[in-house]
C-alpha cells in the first residue's frame, strides 16, 4: 500500500481512501529498472506490476460510497497505466469491476471504472426496485464511470434485459 500512498502515484488519497479501509491478501511481482549513475532522477525509474489480489474488502468503493467483499482481482501496473480486473461483491452484488488509471497527459481518459452485474428479482427487491409489471426476471447492469478531473466526469449506465420478461 506503501507505493499506492505515496508521491508521485498518491492513488489512494486520489480516491478518498485510507489503507485502514481496505483488507485482503495480495502476492506482488515487482520489477524495477533504473540506470546506475549517482544523479537519478523519478523519470528514469521504470516500474512493473503484477498482482493477485484475494479476498479484498473496502469499507468504501470509489464510486458511489459503496462497500466491497470477496473480491478477486488481478493488477497490472507500469509507469503508463494501471488495471485492476476481477469479482467482487459491491453492496452485497456479486459484479465483474475493473478499475484504470491512466498516468501520461494525453491519455483518453484519467480514471475510468466500470462495475456490471446481474440484477435478480430478489437483488432488484433488495434495491427497493419495483419494476413490475413493467419487467420481471434478471437484467444485466453496466456503470462506465470516467474521471478526467474536478471539472470533467461522465457516467453511463446500460441496461440488458434480454433474459428479462417485458
Amino acid at each position: 500500500a506503501a507505493l499506492i500512498v505515496s508521491d508521485p502515484l498518491r492513488l489512494m488519497s486520489e480516491v478518498n481512501m485510507r489503507p485502514d479501509q481496505i483488507s485482503g491478501e495480495i502476492d506482488v511481482h515487482l520489477g524495477v529498472q533504473f540506470p546506475l549513475i549517482q544523479a537519478i532522477t523519478i523519470n528514469e525509474i521504470d516500474v512493473t506490476a503484477i498482482a493477485q489480489l484475494r479476498d479484498i474488502s473496502a469499507d468504501v468503493l470509489m464510486v458511489g460510497g459503496y462497500p466491497l467483499s470477496g473480491g478477486n482481482f488481478e493488477l497490472s501496473f507500469d509507469n503508463e497505466k494501471m488495471r485492476v480486473d476481477g469479482e467482487a461483491e459491491v453492496n452485497g452484488i456479486p459484479s465483474k469491476v475493473v478499475w484504470r488509471e491512466n498516468f501520461l497527459d494525453g491519455a483518453p481518459f484519467r480514471r475510468r471504472y466500470d462495475v456490471s452485474a446481474i440484477l435478480t428479482d430478489s437483488i432488484q427487491a433488495r434495491l427497493g426496485l419495483n419494476l413490475a409489471p413493467y419487467t420481471s426476471g434478471p437484467l444485466g447492469v453496466e456503470l462506465v464511470f470516467t474521471d478526467n478531473g474536478p471539472q470533467d466526469k461522465q457516467a453511463a449506465f446500460v441496461v440488458d434485459a434480454r433474459d428479462a420478461t417485458l
